[in-house]
C-alpha cells in the first residue's frame, strides 16, 4: 500500500507553469547531458565519416579542373550531390530512429524512474528497428519535401520583391535617393556608434575604470 501512494504521489498530474516546465527541461538534460550526448554520437560520426570519404573519393573518380571536360564535370558534381543527399537522408533516418528508442526509454524513466542508459536506448532501437525505419523514412520524407517547398517558395518571392523594389527605384528617381539618403545616414550611424563603443571599451581598460552593474 504505501508503495502504491508514493506512486501516486509521483504520477499525479500538478498543473506547471512555462517557468517550471523550462526549469524541470534544464535540469534533465543538464542530468543526463553525457549520456544523451552518448547516444546522439554514434550516428553523427558515422555520417560525418561517410561524408567525408564520399568527398575525397570524388576527385580520385572524376577530374574537377578548369581544363576537364565538361562531362566529367557532371558526373562529378552529380556524384557529389547525389552522395551527399543519400548519407543525409540515411543519417537523418537514423537519428529519427535512435530518437525513437531513446523516447521509450524517457517515458519509463518518467513513470518508473529507469535509469536513461546507451545499452537500454539502443536494445529499445533494435527491438521495434523496421517500425522505426519506416516511420522514419516517412518523417524525413514529408519534412524534407516541405523544407524544400518552402525554401524554394521564400527565394522566388524574396526574388520578386527584390526585382519589384529595384524597377520602382527606377520608375521613380526621388524615392531611389530617399532611399540612399537613408541608408547612407543608417550605416554612418552604425560605424559611429561602433567606433564610439570600441573607444570607451578601450578607455575603460586603459584607466582601469570599475563599472557598477
Amino acid at each position: 500500500m504505501p508503495e502504491n501512494a508514493s506512486l501516486n504521489a509521483h504520477l499525479s498530474l500538478v498543473p506547471l507553469g512555462p517557468g517550471d516546465l523550462i526549469d524541470r527541461a534544464v535540469r534533465f538534460y543538464r542530468g543526463n547531458f553525457a549520456i544523451f550526448v552518448m547516444i546522439a554520437a554514434p550516428p553523427i560520426i558515422v555520417g560525418t565519416i561517410i561524408s567525408v570519404g564520399w568527398t575525397f573519393l570524388a576527385p580520385s573518380l572524376f577530374t574537377h579542373s578548369a581544363s576537364s571536360d565538361a562531362v566529367d564535370l557532371t558526373f562529378y558534381y552529380i556524384f557529389v550531390w547525389l552522395g551527399s543527399l543519400v548519407i543525409w537522408f540515411t543519417q537523418a533516418v537514423a537519428m529519427l530512429s535512435v530518437m525513437g528508442g531513446a523516447s521509450r526509454n524517457f517515458v519509463r524513466h518518467l513513470l518508473f524512474l529507469e535509469p536513461i542508459t546507451f545499452r537500454e536506448t539502443y536494445a529499445n532501437t533494435w527491438k521495434r528497428l523496421g517500425a522505426l525505419l519506416v516511420a522514419s523514412t516517412i518523417i524525413t520524407v514529408v519534412l524534407g519535401t516541405v523544407g524544400f517547398v518552402v525554401f524554394y517558395i521564400g527565394l522566388t518571392i524574396g526574388m520578386v520583391l527584390i526585382l519589384l523594389a529595384i524597377a520602382a527605384l527606377q520608375l521613380i528617381p526621388p524615392l531611389a535617393a530617399l532611399v540612399s539618403v537613408v541608408l547612407g545616414i543608417a550605416v554612418r550611424a552604425a560605424r559611429l556608434l561602433g567606433l564610439n563603443a570600441t573607444t570607451l571599451n578601450s578607455k575603460i581598460k586603459t584607466y582601469n575604470i570599475h563599472v557598477r552593474a
